[in-house]
């Protein structure tokens, strides 16, 4: 395995323990209980219940900052999609390169070349649900490729910004 392979699959597990450790401090909060069809098991289940429906302007700005972002990878404009991502997983990315790249650098050089097409259709996903709790939040969306997606986002100084460098599976598409 060659040094920019080992380095690219040390950022994505730093990313996945970023994501998977700010859902970890999330606690369930919800009162609805879903139908027989909608009964699911695992992540999926504590993301889709947590806090409540976003409404108003929150939601708005929320699913701004969510095709906003998506749109950026799709096209490849590193740069607005650094602008667009929260200060931790920034942080991260420069402690990956250990202050030898741009974060732009580094997010062209770990996201795959599949990954403009992708999150062009993801960011015109069919969204299923935008969930918020105080400062954090997801949007829980369909898209091709999988059933369920969900963008963790984050505010920051009244700011909607993408928690994650990629949006994850939810409910693969088996």
């Amino acid at each position: 395995m060659g040094r920019g392979t080992k380095a690219k699959a040390a950022l994505l597990g730093c990313l996945c323990l970023l994501l998977l450790s700010s859902c970890a401090e999330d606690k369930q909060s919800s009162t609805s209980t879903p139908t027989a069809s909608e009964k699911r098991t695992g992540g999926e289940r504590s993301i889709e219940g947590f806090g409540s429906e976003a409404s108003g302007g929150e939601k708005q700005a929320m699913l701004l900052a969510y095709r906003s972002y998506l749109g950026a990878i799709g096209s490849k404009d590193y740069r607005s999609a650094c602008g667009l991502l929260s200060k931790q997983v920034k942080e991260s990315l420069e402690q990956i390169a250990k202050g030898k790249a741009s974060c732009e650098a580094v997010l062209s050089a770990i996201l795959a070349p599949s990954a403009a097409p992708i999150a062009r259709a993801e960011a015109k996903g069919e969204v299923r649900g935008v969930r918020v709790e105080g400062e954090r939040g997801f949007v829980v969306f369909k898209a091709p490729g999988a059933k369920l997606y969900q963008l963790t986002l984050v505010k920051e100084a009244a700011e909607w910004k993408a928690g994650s460098a990629a949006a994850a599976v939810l409910v693969p598409d088996l």
